[in-house]
């Protein structure tokens, strides 16, 4: 395969999502089982740096009848107005002037253009029930595919004042025919809006569900300006939306010409972009990889446990999900529509059957596929959270939420207690360990469960490298900071995954954080380090969260430091920066101060900022009962009888010189031995 952009042979190939049919091919019944699969992978070209697929599903296939509407969802309306405004606007534009929508759907981005003031607009739709939706908006619709030979036929030389390809540039299977056309029909003075979903923010946010068969394309700013420049277009102007988990509003123009002046706000993206480099898109490949398997488990054990799970909408980019997580009908029983060019049918290789949404039929679950508008469906559906359904959110983070949480905004309690929030660490040296008996043990009542999966991607299962080990306790340490400021004035329940649970504890938890900052899982190791964070609940309060960001957060940055750099520190006689004033374990250097152990972890960072600094004194902080037990505490697991064990919270398998494998079987012979003293 050639480059889509720059015709180069020098592709590198990133990320297999496997064989899967094009995401839109929702089923009749006689379809089931009968739908084409094609290959799902993602490749970035070396000359031109485009992120790009590299086989295509023919453009007949995919968009000559399609059911994507764009109206039924209202952020995107709002969003599309503001831009419309906005423009309109910008550049003086008049009534009269034309503006073309290129696969403008059912004409909602022209409906807004006419609300801002421009009565000259048109729609060139491809599928044809959609178009027809888009006439009867009273938008002038041209039902063809866009191209240079569309723009000759029905358009004209030099006259569309703006163009705009809203979520359509990454569909093109005739990219430089749509290019060419575009150059020919500009005016001078014309502008070309390209509205697309960040390459950028799909690999921050580890958006891989926007990876599929009609999405040819993944864009920079650097890689759509090397596409445009053979064409002497250009970039000068471009912002970013959080619209679709993450887009660029792109303004494009004529090199050279009158509206080529770059804008300081461009300028400023155009900077940050240089960072999605080959080995950020590596790095990400790589994660998305590793994760796989923690959904999917997270649903077989609410299945066990008899729960309803449906998918709340059937989007496209929710098949790439389902079916490289390899989700189906087992697992998740329907999917939920308002969309009625939907209803009645199947989802592509999962065959959950689709059905309109029905607030009289409700499930235990909702797997949110539509999470780029999560905000909006978790505000709408209060009432149905109050009846106790909960909704999985996949992306950027796992989370399970109630009735108690609002997304972006303050939690609203229904009862005196205040919520609690779960947050856990995975690595990938550890996650697949411990994953399966510490998802069949956790209890179900957090108020949502926080998960940032870490790719320590130089680490073997069960070993973790020393840099990697650091690198890892930072990352948890800023984690649980931005937890914190998240669920602000609520509580956070912090824990590791190489612990068991044998009962619900959330009250418990909340009672010890009514008159404690901090409570904290007792380290029977060291007595100088006191507090351990296996188990850790922490008061989501304006005293703590500055206590992090001034105290916990600095010494935390000596984390980052190779054994190497710390050497060269000591030997210098350089004190160590940023606060790492950790006297535990550590020998007084001759310049004064301390100099930090090179494997020095998250505990003694935490450790250190309480007993060591002014605002750490002044936190009340105590530890939990002995029934958080752990190694060395009251459950001995070489011991038959656990009698004494039955009214234990959970057990933590701290090393205690056993390597991962067995750590995680002994979770297994303690959870089994407690569960039974518990059932005699």
């Amino acid at each position: 395969m050639k480059c889509r952009s720059c015709r180069s042979a020098k592709l590198e190939f990133l990320l297999d999502l496997g064989e899967q049919p094009w995401c839109n091919d929702f089923l009749t019944k006689e379809r089931v089982g009968k739908e084409n699969v094609y290959p799902l992978r993602l490749n970035y070209c070396k000359e031109c740096e485009l992120l790009q697929l590299d086989h295509t599903v023919p453009k007949e296939t995919m968009f000559g009848d399609h059911c994507y509407l764009s109206g039924i969802t209202k952020t995107l309306v709002d969003h599309f107005y503001e831009v419309a405004k906005e423009n309109v606007e910008q550049f003086n534009m008049l009534a009269s002037d034309l503006v073309v929508d290129i696969g403008g759907n059912d004409g909602t981005q022209m409906l807004q253009y006419k609300k801002a003031g421009i009565d000259n607009v048109v729609n060139v739709e491809c599928a044809k029930r959609v178009s027809e939706i888009s006439k009867k908006n009273n938008i002038l619709t041209i039902n063809e595919y866009f191209n240079r030979e569309c723009v000759e036929k029905y358009i004209g030389k030099g006259v569309v004042r703006l163009y705009n390809a809203s979520g359509v540039f990454f569909h093109l299977e005739e990219l430089h025919s749509v290019i060419d056309g575009i150059k020919y029909s500009l005016k001078e003075d014309g502008v070309l809006i390209v509205q697309f979903m960040y390459a950028g923010t799909m690999i921050e946010k580890l958006n891989f569900d926007t990876i599929y068969h009609e999405h040819l394309c993944y864009y920079t700013l650097r890689s759509l300006n090397n596409l445009l420049a053979p064409y002497d277009l250009k970039i000068f102007d471009a912002y970013y939306s959080e619209i679709h988990s993450g887009s660029i509003v792109a303004k494009i123009t004529h090199t050279a010409g009158v509206l080529d002046v770059e804008t300081e706000r461009y300028a400023e993206l155009l900077e940050k972009d240089k960072k999605y480099s080959l080995e950020a898109f590596r790095e990400f490949a790589k994660t998305i990889e590793a994760q796989k398997g923690f959904l999917k488990e997270a649903l077989k054990r609410f299945k066990d446990e008899g729960k309803t799970i449906y998918a709340y909408g059937a989007p496209a980019k929710g098949n790439t999900l389902l079916n490289y997580f390899e989700i189906d009908n087992t697992l998740v029983d329907k999917a939920v529509e308002i969309n009625e060019m939907k209803v009645g049918n199947f989802l592509p290789q999962s065959h959950i059957p689709i059905t309109l949404e029905d607030k009289n039929d409700l499930p235990d679950y909702y797997l949110l596929l539509s999470h780029n508008f999560a905000e909006e469906i978790i505000e709408k559906n209060h009432d149905i959270m109050a009846k106790g359904v909960k909704f999985i959110i996949p992306f950027p983070e796992v989370k399970i939420v109630g009735a108690q949480v609002r997304l972006g905004a303050k939690v609203a309690t229904r009862s005196q207690m205040k919520p609690l929030h779960l947050c856990v660490v995975m690595s990938d040296s550890y996650f697949p360990i411990y994953q399966k008996i510490f998802n069949r043990t956790l209890p179900k009542e957090f108020d949502s469960v926080n998960i940032l999966h870490i790719r320590d991607h130089d680490s073997t299962p069960g070993h973790v490298a020393e840099q990697n080990f650091k690198v890892i306790n930072y990352k948890k340490l800023d984690f649980v900071a931005k937890q914190m400021i998240m669920h602000e004035e609520d509580n956070l329940l912090v824990l590791d995954i190489d612990i068991v649970c044998f009962r619900n504890f959330k009250q418990e938890i909340n009672h010890l954080l009514e008159s404690n900052d901090m409570v904290f899982q007792e380290n029977p190791y060291n007595k100088r380090m006191p507090y351990g964070i296996g188990v850790w609940g922490l008061q989501c309060s304006k005293k703590n969260i500055a206590f992090f960001g001034q105290e916990v957060l600095t010494r935390a940055q000596a984390l980052l430091y190779t054994k190497e750099e710390l050497d060269y520190l000591y030997d210098n006689k350089i004190p160590v920066p940023l606060c790492w004033q950790h006297r535990l374990n550590k020998q007084p250097t001759p310049f004064g101060g301390v100099v930090a152990e090179h494997y020095a972890g998250d505990q003694c960072v935490i450790n250190a900022a309480i007993l060591e600094s002014d605002l750490g004194k002044e936190l009340n902080v105590s530890l939990l009962p002995n029934t958080y037990a752990q190694n060395g505490s009251d459950i001995d697991p070489n011991r038959d009888d656990f009698s004494n064990a039955k009214n234990h919270v959970l057990y933590h398998a701290t090393s205690g010189g056993q390597s991962e494998l067995e750590k995680a079987q002994t979770l297994v012979n303690v959870y089994e031995k407690v569960m039974e003293e518990k059932d005699e």
